[in-house]
């Protein structure tokens, strides 16, 4: 779409300048003056509604300040100027959560806008302030929803980690069907101290009858001894790992009750960005329903 207002001389074809002290268009070029209505403001506003809806918003502003430069107050262009300085196509944008989500809209102030309004437009341009203000507090809130939600997959990336060194932790033993799979440590230095204090007793007995030292069994209790030593390890390190899981569900129970209450303080503010819309809505000649005919 080409620049709305690049005006151009028809005496030397050289672009008009806007003369606002003399309200007027000026060629720099050859001096020749227009005067405003020599250029239908209407079709300027059109241009600048059909720019904004298609998202031209540079073309947008120009057309804007154009009608502003002739009528400060002019409620439309004021409107237009505020949603194409926003980067919004339509005032209806305003209802919608993801339109806030958008940080660039943290630099726009409405209140320049309110500030211009004429006296019968100022309740319009205040809820606007309003909406803009509870926007930048969703936008706030949503963030803080998606930082905790972060925090809680990290949370649990750690414990299925954990969860995971803790299974292989476990001592290897074959199955029935020759299978290998992981014992609980502590389960199987239990059973270890049983067969290790049955075999002890055995080798007892025998020499207490004999006076003699079975040297295989002996071995066999040396071996048993050693592997004892390493379950008693892996038994150490897997209470550090249950411990270290309790503690990480804990951490993700929290973060679930966190994430919670953030969502509820971010769907209040929707609520009330919707809620502030719909008054909006009432007035604003884009959004408000036409009488029913009787």
């Amino acid at each position: 779409m080409a620049e709305l207002l690049k005006h151009l001389c028809s005496s030397c074809g050289g672009p008009l300048i806007i003369d606002t002290d003399a309200q007027l268009y000026r060629c720099p070029y050859c001096g020749v003056t227009y005067d405003y209505e020599y250029f239908r403001e209407e079709d300027v506003l059109s241009k600048g509604m059909r720019a904004l809806k298609e998202g031209e918003f540079k073309s947008a502003m120009e057309a804007f300040d154009f009608i502003l430069t002739k009528d400060p107050h002019d409620f439309l262009a004021l409107r237009g100027k505020l949603l194409a300085r926003a980067k919004l196509m339509s005032i209806k944008e305003l209802n919608t959560p993801s339109t806030w989500r958008n940080s660039a809209l943290g630099a726009v102030r409405p209140e320049e806008e309110a500030e211009a309004a004429a006296p019968e437009d100022k309740e319009y341009f205040d809820k606007i302030v309003e909406i803009f203000k509870l926007g930048k507090e969703m936008r706030k809130a949503d963030k803080a929803v998606t930082e905790a939600q972060g925090e809680k997959k990290k949370l649990e990336n750690h414990f299925y980690a954990v969860a995971n060194q803790r299974e292989n932790n476990g001592i290897p033993v074959k199955d029935l069907d020759n299978d290998i799979v992981m014992i609980n440590p502590v389960k199987a230095l239990i059973v270890e101290l049983i067969v290790f204090v049955i075999a002890l007793a055995i080798l007892m007995a025998i020499y207490a009858t004999t006076k003699q030292m079975i040297v295989p069994i002996l071995v066999v209790l040396i071996v048993m001894g050693v592997f004892m030593a390493v379950t008693v390890v892996k038994a150490l390190d897997d209470k550090s790992f249950k411990t270290e899981l309790s503690g990480t569900n804990e951490d993700i129970e929290l973060k679930d009750k966190q994430i919670k209450e953030l969502t509820k303080t971010r769907d209040e503010i929707i609520a009330n960005i919707r809620k502030k819309y719909v008054e909006i809505k009432q007035i604003d000649p884009e959004l408000k329903a036409p009488a029913q005919k009787t």
